[in-house]
């Protein structure tokens, strides 16, 4: 029950193929490759093209950089989450997230309090003061408590305790069914970590209480967790070594970090499991085949009692209990909100050869495919005469004679049964529900892990037992701040005349407004409406410039002004700046690409009253280098072919409208898995990949580049660059804006690097290789 303090000061990644590995040692990232080791003190590895990207989040090495220096998951990207879910740990087998249940794993002060004096600030295991001591006030009944109120499942609950007076303390936790577990910990003068676990709902966890922590009993606590441990248990949490996952105002599901997918013979690390939409199974009960809600025909389920991907006893096997007639499984008729659905079922072949699966509407609606499982293949695919469409049916190896069977299809049936088919050899019988003559008697096979859910692929399984469960979707954002962009490099003289106004305002014109100098810096009063001071300068079409200049909060106006630049008179086809009134100088800042010679700059043009003034100072319009950035991903994507636009979503760094820069993939008309890159300001502009570069299917390995220009986008799919698209006449700025990565998304990410430069053709070819 009690464990003795490992707090790691090293942590090993294996990386691709057992050749590379990577020890993280306090803020020091070393590589190990070969057997030869040198210190990783840049993003050197990560080049391309001779470019250091700025931003590395290498999910698979568990490496990240910012600006060029190393950093941590959480400091480097955020992921949100609000529920529970499963991934493959490196052993093999399916757990759970990291996660904690309990708010306030280290502030007990936040628990509810029945009669203890609560102190922090108190040595804790790994050396920080965030331990806590409990005092008791009270001869009965003295105990802090939470109440999770979680439902029926197995779970643990972990405490840290130590007491420099005490030999005992007690925990009892709450269940659903079968009462109180009250545990006596045997604690000591040194920190313990103890383990409890129990097997139903969890509804309340108390930390002391009813017979050992009696008046003047004093002992200190630190990280309580409680997690799911049913499954193959919980992955540990990669930022320590261990499994503790600290909580403050509320539960915490960690992003799912080194989660690894079988490749026929061993289980790689492939990165984060990311899954960007909600999923429910409406199977109430996944892995309970004895239960009632389960029809048999022509079958027999035993309990589970047979090695599953999770490496507990969570496979039944089925059995043929007579001959001649269907042999069948199948749940009752269930009502889901779309007419596509995703049925899965994890199988292991005893006696029978072939599986098949059913989405069954009515006697004309259906879809089925037939799997063989001596082959690892979809043998057959069905539809009904009245309506139905197979999206994809696929069969995915989980090792060990596991296979995870899938079928998505349609019937416009808002009532859908799951019917999973039993068949040995010969040529299965699709029109029917599996009734081969052939089958006899005793023949066998292991089942489980069933689910179905709206949606177009199959995602990560989510475990039920006696009512529906929902996964909720995930999020990745990078903020601004994190994100690298181009700082301008001035490499043209100042086309601005008196743009600082020592004496006078020369250079400048007026429109509903009089001109004048104070402390010099320029005086625009409104006389009229649309008032402003304007300038025109010429400049050479196709290349960059920066407009600057200082808004003076000195300024006595009622409404706003506006700094407008534009390819014609009164226009502001560059771009507009318009800032209310301000108690604070501003600083203004626009990068245009010039699309005519002739380029108007105005100042001014705000709402507001006539004598109303606005001033500004130090204006400049310089030629710049053109501001680009290149960006490159990788991992392993979940998609189906369904005529879509936005099958999968890579990247989105806006909100799709003007300024932004995405990378999503489509599968319209003849198109299998299209890459697709966009980059909008004012207009958009495509980079085009090839209309069969991808093809659907479960875990499809890509990797993806493109670099992005004021001048110029193109693309790169596995190692080949596109031919680039050289229309367009600004680059977006976002340098203010965060980035979302994998908005539309079910796969793993293994990487993702981001330049401030052009790399190149050369570059987003290396790098996508």
């Amino acid at each position: 029950m009690a464990d003795e303090l490992n707090i790691p000061t090293h942590r090993w990644y294996q990386r691709q193929n057992n050749v590379q590995f990577a020890k993280q040692d306090m803020s020091k990232q070393w590589i190990y490759a070969s057997g030869i080791s040198r210190l990783l003190s840049s993003t050197a590895i990560y080049a391309a093209n001779g470019f250091n990207p700025a931003m590395v989040l290498d999910f698979a090495g568990e490496t990240y950089f910012v600006d060029s220096e190393t950093t941590t998951f959480d400091s480097a990207i955020t992921h949100a989450a609000t529920t529970n879910a499963t991934m493959v740990d490196s052993d093999g087998l399916l757990k759970w997230r990291p996660h904690n249940l309990l708010p306030y794993s280290e502030d007990f002060s936040q628990w509810q309090n029945n009669n203890v004096t609560v102190t922090g600030g108190k040595l804790a295991p790994d050396g920080t003061n965030t331990a806590t001591e409990l005092a008791a006030a009270s001869a009965t009944n003295s105990s802090i408590l939470q109440q999770p109120s979680l439902p029926d499942a197995v779970y643990t609950f972990d405490i840290w305790v130590r007491s420099d007076t005490e030999t005992t303390f007690e925990v009892d936790m709450q269940m659903t069914v079968g009462g109180h577990l009250r545990t006596e910990l045997a604690i000591s003068t040194e920190w313990q970590k103890f383990s409890i676990t129990e097997t139903s709902g969890l509804t309340r966890v108390y930390l002391g209480g009813f017979s050992t922590f009696q008046t003047g009993m004093v002992v200190e606590v630190w990280g309580a967790h409680a997690y799911r441990s049913d499954l193959g248990g919980m992955v540990n949490n990669p930022d320590r070594g261990d499994s503790y996952v600290p909580t403050t105002t509320a539960a915490r599901y960690l992003p799912r970090r080194g989660h690894h997918v079988y490749n026929g013979t061993s289980w790689v690390n492939e990165g984060l499991l990311h899954e960007s939409d909600a999923r429910t199974n409406l199977v109430t009960y996944s892995q309970a085949f004895t239960n009632a809600w389960w029809t048999k025909v022509g079958v027999t389920a035993a309990a589970a009692s047979e090695t599953g991907p999770d490496g507990q006893a969570s496979m039944s096997v089925m059995t043929l209990s007579s001959v001649n007639q269907q042999h069948d499984l199948y749940g009752p008729a269930i009502t889901a909100s779309s007419v596509v659905l995703t049925a899965s079922v994890v199988v292991r072949a005893g006696t029978l050869r072939y599986v098949g699966l059913r989405l069954f509407g009515d006697t004309n609606k259906w879809s089925t495919a037939v799997f063989d499982l001596t082959t690892a293949s979809v043998t057959q695919e069905s539809v009904g005469s009245t309506s139905g469409t197979i999206v994809a049916a696929n069969i995915e190896s989980l090792g060990g004679g596991l296979y995870r069977l899938s079928l998505t299809a349609s019937d416009n049936d808002p009532q859908d049964v799951l019917v999973v088919q039993f068949h040995n050899t010969g040529t299965p019988t699709l029109n029917t529900f599996g009734g081969d003559t052939w089958l006899g008697a005793g023949e066998t096979i292991e089942i489980g892990l069933a689910q179905l859910e709206v949606g177009l692929t199959p995602s990560s399984y989510i475990p039920t037992a006696g009512a529906t469960a929902t996964r909720a979707a995930e999020t990745l954002t990078v903020p601004a701040a994190n994100m690298p962009w181009p700082t301008p490099v001035v490499i043209g003289e100042e086309l601005v005349t008196n743009g600082t106004f020592d004496s006078d305002v020369s250079g400048w014109s007026a429109t509903n407004a009089t001109l004048s100098v104070l402390s010099q810096a320029l005086a625009i009063t409104r006389t009229a409406a649309s008032y402003h001071a304007d300038q025109t300068i010429t400049v050479d079409v196709g290349n960059v410039y920066r407009v600057t200049a200082t808004r003076l909060s000195s300024s006595p106006y009622t409404g706003s002004t506006t700094l407008r630049i534009g390819s014609s008179l009164d226009g502001s086809q560059y771009g507009d700046i318009i800032f209310e009134s301000a108690t604070e100088d501003t600083a203004l800042s626009l990068t245009f690409t010039a699309n005519t010679t002739t380029t108007y700059l105005q100042l001014g043009r705000g709402m507001g009253t006539d004598g109303d003034v606005a001033y500004y100072d130090n204006i400049s319009v310089k030629e710049i280098n053109p501001l680009s950035v290149s960006i490159q991903m990788d991992g392993l994507m979940t998609y189906a072919d369904t005529n879509s636009g936005n099958q999968v979503r890579w990247m989105q760094w806006g909100t799709g409208a003007d300024p932004t820069i995405s990378a999503y993939l489509r599968t319209t008309s003849a198109r299998t898995g299209d890459p697709i890159w966009s980059q909008v300001d004012a207009v958009t502009t495509f980079i085009d990949g090839s209309d069969t570069a991808y093809a659907p299917g479960i875990n499809v390995p890509y990797n993806i580049a493109a670099r992005h220009g004021s001048t110029f986008v193109n693309g790169a799919v596995d190692g080949t660059a596109l031919t680039a698209n050289l229309t367009p006449t600004a680059l977006p700025d976002l340098s203010a804006t965060d980035f979302s990565l994998a908005p539309t998304y079910n796969g793993t990410i293994g990487k993702l690097r981001v330049w401030s430069d052009d790399i190149g053709d050369t570059g987003i070819a290396e790098a996508s290789a």
